[in-house]
């Protein structure tokens, strides 16, 4: 449903039920995909090298759909210092321009699942309650997307980074 695949759609999805049965919202989409295996690292550095991945997806995504939005907005994106202002930069565009946006997150649980394993309840729940990085990154999620859906297999790290935006429905655990 992502619109820069718009020509793709047929060979996306054939001849399967989305594909005989798109609905209106069939490539309306701005969709940014993150992968939280891919940061890795001790804990002392993960908020950093989450910051950097964040910042080359983010990067990604801001050349994939400038297109959309007013010749400055690159560059008005390049020229901010930090992630957070990089990645509240395109939230607030979306909201600007009414986009329509889907955030795509596999693997949310995964350095945390790592946390726990190597260093630990109170190390993980440093990071994941208050106003930690981790909870604070879902919590930039939360208005900014349209859709937004998480796959990871904790329901303690869901449970922990959801309740910072109190909006989220758990599919894996409906039968169907």
């Amino acid at each position: 449903y992502d619109m820069a695949s718009k020509d793709d759609f047929d060979w996306l999805f054939g001849d399967t039920y989305v594909g005989s049965h798109p609905t209106p919202e069939r490539n309306s989409y701005q969709v940014l995909r993150l992968d939280f295996s891919k940061p890795g690292g001790s804990v002392d550095n993960l908020e950093t090298n989450v910051n950097g991945y964040l910042d080359v997806m983010y990067g990604n995504f801001v050349t994939k759909y400038a297109k959309y939005y007013p010749e400055e907005y690159l560059t008005n994106y390049k020229a901010l210092k930090t992630t957070s202002d990089r990645v509240n930069y395109v939230h607030q565009m979306f909201y600007t321009y009414r986009v329509k946006s889907y955030l795509i997150v596999d693997e949310y649980d995964n350095f945390t699942n790592n946390v726990l394993n190597q260093h630990g309840e109170a190390v993980y729940h440093a990071m994941t309650h208050a106003e930690e990085f981790y909870r604070d990154l879902f919590k930039k999620f939360k208005g900014s997307f349209d859709r937004i859906l998480m796959m990871g297999v904790s329901p303690v790290t869901m449970d922990d980074v959801t309740s910072g935006y109190n909006i989220a429905t758990a599919l894996t655990l409906r039968k169907n």
